[in-house]
C-alpha cells in the first residue's frame, strides 16, 4: 500500500477507516472519543481524543475554535458575531470561544484574499 500523507487512520469500534483529511469538515470532543463530521454528512466516532487529532492534522487548515471543537477552515462559510460562532458549508453552527475569537479572526484573514 502506498503511503498517502493526506490520509488519516481513524480507529473506531468496528475497525478503522482511512479518511482524506481534506474531507473532514469538523471534529467534536466527546470524553475520550471524537466525533468526526465528513463531507456528505457522514459521521465517525473515533477512539482518539480531540487533542490527539489536533496534533495529527495540519495546523495550516485546522483550527481549535473551542475546547471541544476543531474545524477545517476550508469549510467556513461565515462568522456571526450575534450567534458567537461559525457556520460551516453544510449549515452547522459551531461556537467560537471568547478566548479564541481574535486568534481565529487573524488565522482566517491570513488564509483569505480580500480586495484592497
Amino acid at each position: 500500500m502506498r503511503k498517502d500523507k493526506n490520509l488519516v487512520l481513524i480507529n473506531h469500534s468496528k475497525g478503522f477507516t482511512l479518511v482524506d483529511y481534506k474531507d473532514i469538515v469538523w471534529l467534536e470532543a466527546s470524553d475520550n472519543y471524537t466525533n468526526l463530521f465528513l463531507v456528505g454528512g457522514k459521521k465517525i466516532v473515533a477512539s482518539k481524543t480531540l487533542k490527539e487529532f489536533e496534533t495529527i492534522l495540519p495546523d495550516t487548515i485546522f483550527f481549535r475554535i473551542h475546547r471541544s471543537a476543531l474545524i477545517n477552515v476550508a469549510f467556513v462559510k461565515e462568522y456571526s458575531h450575534n450567534e458567537g460562532g461559525v457556520i460551516l458549508s453544510e449549515g452547522t453552527h459551531v461556537t467560537v470561544s471568547k478566548a479564541r475569537i481574535h486568534e481565529f479572526a487573524d488565522f482566517i484573514k491570513s488564509k483569505s484574499v480580500s480586495p484592497k
